[in-house]
């Protein structure tokens, strides 16, 4: 068969959606991983190069979280799974030695990130207000796809796999999904409280409000 590209990516160069810049004299074969934190149906690439961990939105490219981890890179990439049971997703990484490499005090393409710091082992990243949709437990090799473990981490039979392309839903490499959850979606809730006049007046007294809250 054939593949056509959606009208709205015609004009773009071929297998080019967006391009940032990274930081990776090391090896230059580092990858990435991909899910869906928000829950919107639409993935975020997580990528680590030399110096900081990054998360793109997966549209449009930006960078929309950024931690330190430095790595002398070779075929590493972050690893996507719930690592302690609290239904919410974390990020894996693995940190090196420097090794005298030269990394920004801040991430410029993310200044609000925390600055740059030299640390070794593994780290495990989280929202510390549990903002990311949840995800398996299993992430169980480096070629990783959905269809090739159970969520248990069971490894089924080859005749037993089906293929990932075929599943509804998936024909992806390198995501992570909700597994057995189904496809949650996250809450984006917003809130307006209204009156807020009276409680800018000078005299004292008891004020009643109301809220109106707005899941997007």
């Amino acid at each position: 068969g054939t593949c056509d590209r959606a009208p709205e990516m015609a004009l773009l160069p071929d297998g080019v959606l967006w391009a940032q810049p990274s930081q990776d004299v090391s090896s230059n074969i580092t990858g990435s991983s991909i899910f869906d934190f928000d829950g919107d149906d639409d993935g975020e690439a997580v990528y680590r190069d030399e110096c900081y961990l990054r998360v793109y939105d997966g549209k449009s490219g930006a960078v929309v979280f950024s931690a330190p981890a430095f790595s002398g890179t070779g075929l590493d990439y972050p690893v996507i799974a719930d690592v302690d049971g609290d239904f919410a997703t974390e990020i894996v990484v693995s940190r090196g030695s420097d090794l005298g490499t030269e990394c920004p005090a801040t991430d410029p393409l993310f200044p609000d990130a925390a600055p740059f710091e030299s640390a070794t082992g593994f780290v495990v990243l989280r929202d510390p207000m549990d903002r990311w949709a949840a995800s398996r437990p299993v992430w169980n090799q480096h070629v990783y796809s959905v269809t090739n473990v159970t969520d248990d981490a069971r490894i089924p039979r080859s005749s037993e796999v089906e293929p990932n392309w075929l599943v509804e839903g998936l024909n992806n490499f390198r995501q992570n999904v909700q597994g057995e959850f189904g496809k949650l979606q996250v809450a984006d809730i917003t809130v307006e409280l209204k009156p807020l006049d009276p409680m800018c007046a000078l005299t004292p007294g008891v004020q009643a409000l109301s809220a109106e809250v707005c899941n997007r």
